[in-house]
């Protein structure tokens, strides 16, 4: 990278210039198979934070977190500077928690809730940008965990689980134990092998993008008979 002065790596751009490019738009920037995001320089990408944070309050720690990861995700970057190996004990673990997830993933209501969301498109008039921007309390994202489906994954949370989601055919988020980053994850590694009807584990574990805890995404596919209907997803934490 040193012979790219013009260039700023995803892994080490400065978070708050990621967020300014990510919600101001100015900057008509993209991933390439580098890794890299082509701007200018470093001091335009200051003056490009400055003039967005003009007159904006300090974003909260979420919202922060939010908008990096909602960034890199558009942007096609991952944090690989943050995976690293599984160990064979933890191993083990995500082996037991992805028998664990098909027999969730067949529970009438987790089958029902994708199905409704098929036929609704999603949560109504919900996109992708409306739900970073909404706080936890909003009564739409209470939603995802007030429901039957909901309720029933916020029962499998525990020391071993920090997220679990129900998504529909197209992605969207139907139920969850937490508020996720994503409203839609159709681009996502583990959701694409998933809704094709195989099960995915990560080869590495990473902290999660909504709750930062170091671990290993599985999903596995929600079928309704032989008709693949969502994916539920976990994340596995290492301790």
């Amino acid at each position: 990278m040193a012979s790219l002065p013009k260039a700023i790596s995803a892994s080490s751009a400065r978070p708050s210039s990621l967020v300014s490019l990510a919600m101001c738009g100015r900057s008509k920037t993209r991933s390439s198979g580098s890794g890299t995001m082509p701007i200018r320089d470093k001091r335009h990408a200051r003056s490009l934070e400055s003039t967005c944070n003009k007159g904006n309050p300090i974003m909260s720690r979420r919202h922060f977190i939010a908008s990096c990861a909602v960034f890199a995700a558009l942007a096609g970057f991952a944090p690989i500077s943050m995976a690293e190996p599984i160990p064979p004990a933890l191993q083990k673990r995500v082996d037991e928690y992805r028998v664990k997830l098909e027999k969730w993933a067949a529970n009438p209501v987790v089958v029902a809730a994708a199905k409704a969301s098929n036929v609704s498109g999603g949560l109504p008039g919900m996109t992708s940008a409306k739900w970073t921007e909404l706080p936890d309390t909003d009564p739409v994202v209470k939603s995802i965990g007030t429901s039957a489906a909901g309720k029933f994954v916020d029962s499998l949370d525990s020391k071993e689980v920090n997220k679990v989601g129900v998504r529909d055919k197209a992605g969207n988020i139907v139920a969850a134990n937490v508020k996720v980053i994503l409203y839609n994850v159709a681009h996502r590694p583990w959701f694409k092998p998933a809704i094709a009807g195989t099960s995915y584990q990560m080869d590495q574990m990473a902290k999660d993008p909504t709750t930062q805890v170091m671990g290993v995404q599985i999903s596995t596919p929600i079928k309704d008979g032989a008709e693949i209907v969502g994916v539920m997803h976990a994340s596995i934490t290492a301790n």
